[in-house]
């Protein structure tokens, strides 16, 4: 009687633990934490630790996953930085802590499982209602970037935790589909719509590709599943119609870059009509709405003329870390006026205010703009083909974290170069090869498989590859919606994230592809 009585404490304190997991994974790390702790005390409240051991030593997958924990405890033998390595294993320590309670603990039934997806997709609702009122500027935050409405996590994490919460959803109405509830569909289909607006809001470009990504392969599932004709001719003008609609949104965007203005054909005045004199320079390709931007500069009659529309000083830096005067250079380039006195003094209020936040054309001053985010990653990749400068912007400074990251893994191919000492192998390493990156821009790989090669080598990603792809072919779960949708959403993120290099990414990522292993009953396997 009292090994039931354990029993059933174990149970409710483990359903909480992950409640609260569920429910602030989104909002506060503190309580992540605090689940974890939470989960850690009722497996031992429960006893029979040494048989759960062997459970968990006989569960396979479990094992499995866990090497790659593992892994961050062989990088010790062969480290230095005992403290970013000890201050690294803290961070990873979910990797372990879930696989082991989750695979012992006995399974939620479907309701408790349901009731784990709607408190996340809750919170995530409260997370994105919350970021909307300090987007209006109804709080204390004051914002310049309209990334910085995340105020909990990276935006990026943040768009991929919406993204995928907006696939649970779809599951969910699906589900309800086969009883029908209007009142139920009604709610879930809104918050979709909702969850869909709010990511262009956010600018989430990461969460929206995945996303649409993973929506086409479903498309391409149901295609091949369903046998309805009409259903299925549906579904293929959505299969065919949605990659034509992104190629053509995303292609008049670009094609301002493709654009060759006149001013390059005819010889160029040397003098403003102060009689000062122009730079001109003709090699330098940078457009705006087609129009160079380096040319008809004069920085003196500039900075004299923006000194007295604004507050900011013409040597410093935009509310989004950008040079003000290279901003305002781009800015008035894509209006196609001149860098001068009169180009600034044309400016209006709206305008100069705009540029103070960063905005660097005239068609993209809103804070909020899924095209000014998608013109702004065009621009910056063809400005850094052409020698440009990658610092401060977010997509050509990945390319220079590869390059290191891959300098450093034909240094150390077999084994890399330990759990601590990642931080300092590639400060070395970008001082050794003159990185044009500055200091605070010199960042780790922004790419999970890169981070883990850098790590534990070409060895170390094999092992981390396996454990995540094991579960899902040795259980043959391909049907499992959850598990297979979840999957592609990691394996996509990692491309251009370190996603379990942060406590938010671990956590997320260990808590979801556990709860869809080992937490529900067999019958619950989804397809």
């Amino acid at each position: 009687m009292m090994n039931l009585k354990k029993e059933d404490l174990e149970d409710k304190i483990y359903f909480f633990g992950l409640m609260i997991m569920a429910t602030f994974m989104p909002e506060s790390k503190l309580l992540m934490s605090i689940s974890q702790f939470i989960l850690a005390i009722g497996w031992v409240i429960g006893g029979n630790i040494i048989p759960k051991l062997k459970s968990f030593i006989r569960n396979k997958t479990a094992v499995i996953i866990s090497l790659i924990f593992l892994l961050h405890l062989i990088g010790l033998v062969y480290t230095e930085d005992f403290n970013y390595a000890l201050k690294d294993l803290r961070i990873k320590l979910p990797l372990l802590i879930f696989p082991l309670i989750v695979s012992t603990s006995r399974t939620l039934s479907k309701k408790k499982f349901d009731t784990l997806l709607y408190l996340f997709c809750g919170s995530v609702l409260f997370a994105t209602i919350y970021s909307t009122i300090i987007y209006k500027g109804w709080t204390h935050y004051e914002i310049h970037d309209i990334r910085e409405i995340s105020v909990y996590m990276s935006h990026i994490r943040f768009g991929l935790m919406i993204a995928f919460a907006v696939i649970i959803l779809i599951y969910f109405i699906y589900k309800n589909y086969k009883i029908y509830n209007p009142t139920i569909t009604i709610g879930i289909t809104v918050t979709i719509i909702w969850f869909f607006t709010f990511l262009v809001i956010l600018e989430a470009i990461t969460g929206i590709i995945i996303l649409g990504i993973t929506i086409l392969l479903l498309l391409i599932y149901l295609i091949w599943k369903k046998e309805n004709l009409f259903l299925r001719i549906v579904l293929l003008i959505l299969l065919i119609g949605i990659p034509i609609y992104s190629f053509y949104f995303v292609y008049d965007i670009y094609k301002p870059f493709k654009t060759i203005r006149a001013e390059e054909a005819i010889l160029l005045e040397t003098k403003t009509p102060r009689g000062n004199t122009y730079d001109n320079n003709t090699q330098s390709k940078d457009r705006e709405n087609g129009h160079l931007v380096n040319i008809y500069i004069c920085w003196d009659e500039m900075k004299d003329a923006w000194s007295k529309r604004s507050k900011i000083n013409f040597d410093s830096t935009d509310n989004r870390g950008q040079y003000i005067k290279y901003t305002l250079i781009r800015f008035l380039a894509s209006k196609n006026a001149r860098k001068d006195l009169d180009g600034v003094n044309g400016l209006t209020d709206d305008e100069i205010h705009a540029i103070e936040n960063g905005a660097t054309n005239v068609n993209y001053q809103k804070l909020s703009s899924l095209k000014a985010r998608i013109y702004e990653t065009i621009w910056e990749y063809d400005d850094y083909i052409h020698g440009g400068d990658p610092n401060g912007h977010s997509l050509v400074q990945r390319f220079e974290y590869w390059k290191t990251s891959f300098n450093l893994i034909k240094k150390n191919p077999l084994i890399g170069v330990g759990t601590g000492d990642i931080n300092s192998a590639f400060e070395k390493e970008y001082a050794l090869e003159k990185s044009p990156l500055d200091k605070e821009h010199r960042l780790k790989s922004h790419n999970q498989y890169l981070s883990i090669t850098v790590t534990f080598g070409l060895i170390g990603l094999l092992i981390f590859l396996f454990a995540l792809i094991y579960p899902l072919c040795v259980n043959r779960n391909y049907k499992d919606y959850y598990l297979v949708t979840f999957l592609i959403f990691i394996l996509i993120s990692m491309l251009t994230e370190d996603t379990i290099e942060t406590q938010v990414g671990a956590s997320y990522f260990i808590f979801f592809f556990t709860m869809f292993l080992f937490a529900r009953e067999k019958k619950e396997s989804s397809d």
